[in-house]
């Protein structure tokens, strides 16, 4: 039973420097202008827009998936706080240079912002 449970342990291991290797072989680029395209659809598939989407893809070159999807989110929040009904091209404008630093700041919340996130996390934006 020792001597099982030893080769097995050993198959693990060297299976473990086979999987480390092959991960270290993968580089996943980011998104080229059509596949923004299709990332900003998805993200703005349930949100009131009218914007350009290819325009929108076209100036955020070099942006991941997720940076998108937390451009799309900026806006949708700036939008609430200036009390529209729908996303425009001004409201990621408003927002853009805040994602591409990606500054991170403690806030804390006045009500009104408070009334914002709840309106936003209440899904109307999404």
């Amino acid at each position: 039973m020792i001597g099982a449970y030893k080769i097995g342990s050993m198959y693990l291991m060297r299976l473990c420097y086979v999987l480390e290797d092959l991960i270290e072989e993968f580089y996943i680029s980011l998104p080229d202008i059509e596949e923004r395209e299709e990332i900003l659809k998805l993200y703005l598939k349930k949100k009131p827009h009218r914007v350009d989407i290819a325009k929108i893809a076209n100036q955020t070159v070099g942006f991941s998936a997720s940076a998108l999807s937390t451009f799309v989110n900026e806006a949708a929040l700036f939008a609430i706080r200036e009390g529209k009904d729908f996303l425009d091209e001004e409201d990621f404008e408003a927002v853009k240079d805040k994602v591409i630093s990606g500054k991170r700041r403690v806030i804390t919340l006045l009500n009104q912002e408070k009334k914002v996130q709840a309106v936003y996390q209440s899904g109307i934006y999404r």
